[in-house]
C-alpha cells in the first residue's frame, strides 16, 4: 500500500514558505506551508483494486501541507520552546499542471492539532511535535467518478516528527 511508502513515486517541483513573527514578551507567531507540482503523471505499478474494479496506474498527484501557530521561549532554559498550532496534509484529485487526472490515486486532506517543542544550542535545533488528527476528509478522484466508484480511505489517527539540523 502506498501510504507505507515514503514518497510518491515521481518528481515535484515545490514552492516553499515560512515566517514568524513577534508577538510580545516570550510569545511569537510561525506559519509555513509547501505545494508540490507533480512533473510525474504516473509510476508504472498496476494498481489492483479488491473491489474488482479495473486495473489502473498509480499516479502521482500534487500534494501540500501547511502549519500555522504560536510559540512560547520558556525562561527555565535558553532556547526552549514550547509549540501549538494547527497543520494541514494533503492530496490533490487534480494536479495543476499535466494530465494525470485518470490515474489512480488517493486524494484528500486531515488537518491536525499540533503541541511540540524544539530546543536550540549553539548550532544545533532538535525538535519533536505530535499531531493529532482532529479532521479527515476523503476526495473523490476524477478515476473514481468517471468508474462511478467510492473508494476508501487511509488516514492515520495522529503523527510523531522529530527533527535534527546543525547550521555550518
Amino acid at each position: 500500500d502506498e501510504t507505507f511508502q515514503m514518497g510518491n513515486g515521481g518528481w515535484e517541483l515545490l514552492l516553499r514558505a515560512q515566517g514568524q513573527a513577534h508577538i510580545s514578551g516570550p510569545f511569537a507567531a510561525y506559519a509555513s506551508g509547501y505545494y508540490g507540482f507533480s512533473l510525474t503523471e504516473h509510476t508504472n505499478v498496476m494498481h489492483h483494486a479488491p473491489s474488482g474494479a479495473p486495473v489502473a496506474l498509480r499516479g502521482v498527484p500534487d500534494t501540500y501541507s501547511g502549519r500555522l501557530g504560536v510559540a512560547y521561549l520558556l525562561p527555565v532554559l535558553e532556547g526552549l520552546v514550547l509549540t501549538a498550532g494547527g497543520r494541514i496534509n494533503g492530496a490533490t484529485s487534480k494536479d495543476v499542471f499535466g494530465g494525470a487526472d485518470l490515474y489512480w490515486r488517493r486524494p484528500g486532506y486531515e488537518v491536525y492539532v499540533e503541541p511540540g517543542i524544539s530546543w536550540t544550542l549553539g548550532p544545533n535545533i532538535a525538535s519533536f511535535s505530535f499531531p493529532v488528527g482532529v479532521y479527515r476528509r476523503k476526495l473523490d478522484s476524477p478515476l473514481d467518478v468517471s468508474q462511478g466508484l467510492t473508494r476508501g480511505a487511509a488516514f492515520v489517527p495522529y503523527l510523531v516528527i522529530a527533527s535534527f539540523a546543525r547550521r555550518f
